[in-house]
């Protein structure tokens, strides 16, 4: 699957090896699950990561410590569609991206779900309604 989103062009960032409340962890084991969750990407795609997204967007002072140590660039969405709560409703997701106030560089948190594949060209038309272009971290940063 890593492969296959790589070969698509997409950028691949590290969300951690175990989704954990990494804000309770101690910095010893924050760079644990980042460095293990690093080395099987990297292993796999033949490629440094940059970014760091800590599950949940938990992150501490012991997470930004231990993603900094690895390199890594670490970001929060602004605009959450929950999909991961509606996942066969992707007329509600749509309607919570059209809701929110965008700006330039916002980030729109998105998972694999039924929703999000149903509604990613509406929320991608809604982007481009705002006067903004759809792009990856790599644009942002």
């Amino acid at each position: 699957m890593l492969l296959k989103i790589k070969e698509q062009g997409h950028t691949i960032g590290n969300h951690g090896h175990r989704h954990l409340d990494y804000a309770k962890l101690s910095y010893e084991e924050n760079l644990e699950q980042i460095k293990t969750s690093k080395k099987i990407i990297e292993d796999i795609i033949k490629e440094d990561t940059k970014f760091f997204q800590a599950p949940s967007g938990s992150f501490g002072e012991a997470t930004m410590k231990a993603a900094k140590e690895v390199g890594y660039t670490c970001f929060k969405w602004d605009i959450d569609t929950i999909d991961w709560q509606n996942r066969q409703e992707p007329e509600v997701i749509v309607e919570r991206v059209r809701k929110k106030e965008m700006k330039d560089g916002s980030i729109i948190l998105m998972h694999p779900t039924y929703a999000t594949m149903e509604g990613i060209d509406d929320i991608i038309k809604i982007v481009r309604d705002n006067g903004f272009k759809p792009g990856s971290l790599n644009d942002i940063f």
